[in-house]
């Protein structure tokens, strides 16, 4: 699976809170040719009484263990009453936020193609076969966590809540994609920064998400080790949200000048 950069964009706005993307009804479509980072619609069926399919009802929840969401109903397109794009084989499936036009929110390889022709029985994914796995490990900023969440919310099974407080911190390791802050660091006069206003809404074309205004940590009046990575926390409940290396690691000690991460330094995205 994958995020169109559309999606990432809504994504990192949302998980900020910035802006609310509200609980989408997904519609799942097939396609000759994959809608691609850019989600642009191409070799979708447009006649042969093709239409999208309403997933509400039809996906579980996604399984944090394994990050994979599978359909619990059967997902049964209409029957063809012409040949579907021509006859070419349908190889992907694409996420759609409305029955018809909208936006591409993630897309995917079926596990095997489909030749559609006129009154043959219609594509369908009996309950069980039709997997979706969420982004994290490398591929995504994203936690594990927080992956699952808005794989649930794109669903439809689960609203992301939109984070009350966000905060920067500092780490000397790889918080990973469980969230870890045991490599916090905790010198004397080290406190997360919020970071909200901070951030420009994030650029739909690339789908990464900067800051527009310099982060500024206090300055260390004690030994705080040595900033490798930093993670985004929700403030409340309290729960690292996004994590990414730093350019360049730095060693901060008592009577440092302050860590200030300047204009655009901080870049993420959920894909």
């Amino acid at each position: 699976m994958a995020v169109t950069r559309q999606a990432s964009a809504l994504i990192v706005d949302h998980t900020f809170g910035l802006t609310t993307f509200p609980l989408p009804t997904p519609f799942m479509g097939l396609h000759t040719r994959t809608p691609g980072p850019t989600g642009i619609v191409t070799g979708e069926p447009s006649s042969g009484g093709y239409a999208r399919v309403a997933l509400s009802g039809k996906m579980g929840t996604t399984t944090l263990s394994t990050g994979r969401a599978t359909n619990t109903g059967a997902i049964i397109f209409p029957r063809p009453t012409g040949a579907w794009a021509g006859g070419l084989p349908l190889r992907y499936w694409a996420l759609h936020s409305a029955s018809s036009g909208g936006f591409v929110s993630l897309y995917g390889e079926l596990d095997e193609e489909r030749i559609v022709l006129a009154n043959e029985f219609p594509p369908n994914f009996p309950p069980g076969t039709f997997n979706v796995d969420a982004l994290f490990d490398g591929l995504s900023d994203l936690t594990k966590q927080t992956a699952k969440l808005w794989l649930d919310h794109f669903l439809g099974v689960g609203a992301m809540t939109i984070p009350s407080s966000v905060s920067l911190g500092l780490t000397d390791a790889d918080p990973t994609s469980s969230g870890s802050v045991a490599d916090e660091l905790n010198g004397s006069n080290y406190t997360r920064q919020a970071v909200t206003a901070a951030m420009d809404a994030a650029d739909t074309t690339s789908g990464v998400g900067s800051n527009d205004t310099a982060i500024t940590f206090l300055a260390p009046t004690g030994d705080w080790n040595v900033a490798a990575y930093i993670l985004i926390d929700n403030t409340s409940p309290g729960a690292v949200l996004m994590r990414k290396m730093r350019h360049k690691e730095l060693l901060l000690q008592n009577g440092d000048a302050a860590l200030s991460i300047g204009e655009r330094q901080l870049a993420l995205r959920a894909s």
